[in-house]
């Protein structure tokens, strides 16, 4: 695994009130390491933190239509705890980040103007085990059109390009979304 910087625990200095509460939390640290990994996410080395987290936005339509308390509330319901929520104005770079799978796509453009046209709330929410694949299934499809009923878009969404929210794919998006959309205290915050 690349690293930006190691984290262990014997080789800390006291003087940052995050350091202090990872001392206080997990004790002596013989065996156990945090790592920041080049894309900024902490990870223990059981995996556990990158299954128990997923991000994404609610996006322009559903921040006009004021969806968003709705939508959290639905998240919560559904056994996610939303831990981070952001209301933003993205630029290109991060629309870049968000969309990079799609990026050669020919809708590409005409998304990322859409995405830019108003604010967006960024979330991150954590459940058990599995949130990335839990979440993607209560987000559904990204036709509302062909997304059942019971499903974020399926209820909310309008259309292909105003479908209310989107959601990480996968590990490696959600450590970019993760690294670019927050700071290094919110992803401490997030571990501990």
């Amino acid at each position: 695994m690349e690293c930006l910087g190691l984290l262990s625990v014997p080789y800390l200095h006291h003087t940052d009130q995050s350091v202090s509460r990872l001392l206080n939390h997990y004790g002596n640290f013989t065996m156990t390491y945090i790592y920041v990994t080049v894309f900024g996410v902490i990870q223990n080395n059981e995996r556990g933190f990158v299954m128990r987290y997923s991000s994404g936005v609610i996006k322009p339509d559903g921040v006009a239509r004021h969806l968003e308390e709705e939508i959290f509330d639905w998240m919560e319901r559904s056994g996610f705890r939303v831990m981070i929520r952001k209301t933003l104005l993205l630029k290109q770079e991060d629309v870049r980040v968000l969309y990079e799978y799609c990026y050669d796509m020919p809708h590409y453009r005409e998304l990322e103007k859409f995405l830019m046209s108003g604010p967006i709330v960024f979330y991150v929410v954590s459940s058990q085990e599995g949130a990335i694949e839990s979440l993607n299934r209560l987000v559904g499809s990204t036709d509302p059109k062909s997304s059942l009923r019971e499903t974020i878009r399926g209820r909310y969404g309008e259309s292909v390009a105003h479908n209310v929210i989107h959601s990480t794919q996968n590990e490696q998006t959600l450590r970019k979304d993760l690294a670019h959309f927050l700071t290094k205290e919110q992803l401490l915050e997030l571990f501990l």
